[in-house]
């Protein structure tokens, strides 16, 4: 039986799920439903956001970032930190450092972080860290040594999807209520997108969400303004 790539990003979360490895790290295009894929299979394992897994999209410090691992220790299996569009982190040598010790284990078996400071900041400097961590990023510099181990040492996909299958997505989403509009206009939408995909190289599956607002917008142009955003 065949997997759709989404299909295998499932799969891989329910890697996680079952304690089968520490992490996984998704990299391709922005816009083509890394985030939504994820979050969207955490849901179907059962799990809830803040009860047994974190999602983070914006940057913080190093030493914020010591706090979030301990905070992910906190929660309810399967205690997943989500980062998304996080090449900053990965860029961050002290964060890099961070996330080598939270990931690998030692020669105990232990994943340890530690933070050596005397700031009233830091409650304890150092834990085991029983998490586990996906990375989603549109694009990383495979050439760095740690990238590369961070890479070997959990799962990893890179996910390329065609416009068809972009199409195809974004016929499942339609499914779910969006504003004002009805699940005939939902479909007229999408049906429209399918047309015109086959000359654009420029389909996200953002550009639903686009499209739906144009609609939203002016009815009786939206093939032009859709057309003149997407060809």
């Amino acid at each position: 039986m065949t997997l759709s790539k989404h299909d295998i990003i499932y799969k891989f979360c329910d890697g996680l799920n079952q304690d089968l490895a520490n992490s996984l790290l998704i990299i391709g295009s922005a816009g083509i439903g890394k985030t939504y894929t994820v979050l969207s299979s955490l849901k179907k394992l059962k799990m809830k956001e803040g009860e047994n897994f974190r999602y983070l999209n914006n940057y913080s410090s190093p030493l914020e970032f010591y706090h979030i691992l301990e905070e992910i220790n906190e929660l309810k299996k399967s205690r997943i930190l989500v980062l998304d569009d996080c090449e900053e982190f990965i860029n961050n040598k002290r964060i890099l450092g961070i996330l080598r010790a939270a990931l690998w284990a030692g020669i105990d078996g232990k994943r340890v972080v530690h933070w050596n400071s005397t700031s009233t900041k830091v409650k304890t400097n150092n834990f085991e860290f029983t998490g586990n961590i996906i990375f989603l990023v549109n694009e990383l510099n495979l050439k760095n040594n740690l990238i590369k181990a961070l890479i070997s040492r959990g799962f990893y996909y890179h996910l390329k999807l065609s416009n068809q299958e972009k199409i195809n997505l974004m016929r499942i989403k339609a499914k779910e209520p969006y504003k004002n509009l009805n699940y005939k206009d939902r479909q007229k939408i999408v049906n429209y997108l399918a047309e015109i995909s086959k000359y654009s190289d420029k389909l996200t599956l953002r550009s639903l969400t686009m499209a739906f607002n144009l609609y939203i917008l002016s009815p009786n142009h939206y093939k032009t303004l859709i057309s003149k955003m997407l060809v």
